[in-house]
């Protein structure tokens, strides 16, 4: 007999009732175990002894006695059993117990206006799961190379066939300034709105945007004060100057309670925005990485998890 065929004729649901019959030293005690009838046992146990050349277990009184060579059989069955059952959890995730690592990066938004709840419920549910996000440089090839697991950023930002994509949420711009700013109260129109300083987000720190495109298209424009690259560090600045920006509004909601700034609606329409959520193919069904974005997609849609 070959060894490639030896192989086949022994399976796992061999190797488990040899493991039942040691342990219950009974065919009908055996096959309530595993769930079988006894004739299903009795059959197996015949294919056992032809395999291995020996008895295994022979009628002893009123149970059966395991031969030599099935008590030599029995510590190698469990390890084998063993290994194979940690086999199939190293592709399973249990988040109240596992410990993993996940690494994020992208626009700011994320860790300023969805980091904070995230946190709070992976401290309740998956103790576990340790979230690092990651300096943001270039989106896809974090991704790519695995310097990153999953990435959030604008929806059109990111095009790569290798890359899985989904819409996250939807956000709009608002208009905010200091509690005490003179536009504070009242109508703010937009030629007062263009009179006033701006403090400019530019992600990629290049001056101009959607909301100079719309003044343009009115005759205005507005003179930039300040130019940061991130949204969490425009609302400091306005705190403490006459200084207008325009901010998503969950991310003000997120952070304004740091800073005594007032929300405000902009004078003209301006189309809301998307971000996407970004992961690598090789990941799309990983145990943990599902876990993990369907607990942000929840959350991102700003509805209960737990």
């Amino acid at each position: 007999m070959s060894d490639s065929q030896s192989i086949r004729d022994l399976d796992l649901n061999l190797l488990k009732t040899l493991a039942a019959l040691l342990q219950e030293r009974s065919v009908t005690s055996a096959a309530a175990q595993l769930g079988m009838t006894p004739s299903g046992v009795s059959r197996a146990l015949a294919r056992l002894r032809r395999y291995f050349g020996d008895d295994l277990l022979v009628r002893e009184g009123r149970g059966m006695a395991p031969t030599p060579v099935a008590l030599a059989l029995g510590p190698a069955v469990d390890r084998v059993l063993d290994d194979v059952a940690r086999l199939r959890q190293a592709g399973s995730f249990d988040p109240a117990t596992d410990r993993w690592t996940v690494r994020l990066t992208g626009a700011d938004y994320l860790e300023h206006a969805l980091l904070p709840r995230l946190a709070a419920h992976l401290a309740c549910v998956a103790p576990g799961v340790a979230v690092h996000l990651v300096k943001r440089s270039r989106v896809v090839d974090d991704l790519r190379h695995g310097h990153a697991d999953l990435a959030v950023d604008m929806w059109a930002s990111v095009d790569a066939p290798d890359l899985v994509v989904s819409r996250l949420l939807s956000d709009r711009l608002v208009c905010v300034v200091r509690r005490d700013h003179p536009s504070s109260s009242g109508e703010l129109t937009v030629e007062a709105y263009a009179a006033a300083s701006h403090v400019l987000v530019a992600p990629h720190g290049r001056p101009g945007g959607l909301i100079d495109g719309i003044l343009a298209d009115r005759g205005l424009s507005r003179r930039v004060a300040v130019m940061t690259s991130t949204f969490a560090a425009a609302l400091p600045v306005v705190a403490v100057t006459d200084h207008v920006t325009a901010l998503p509004l969950r991310m003000v909601q997120a952070l304004a309670e740091r800073w005594p700034v007032t929300v405000r609606e902009l004078p003209f329409e301006v189309p809301p925005f998307t971000l996407g959520a970004f992961w690598p193919a090789r990941l799309h069904t990983s145990p943990a990485h599902r876990w993990f974005r369907a607990m942000l997609f929840e959350l991102a849609r700003g509805e209960p998890i737990g």
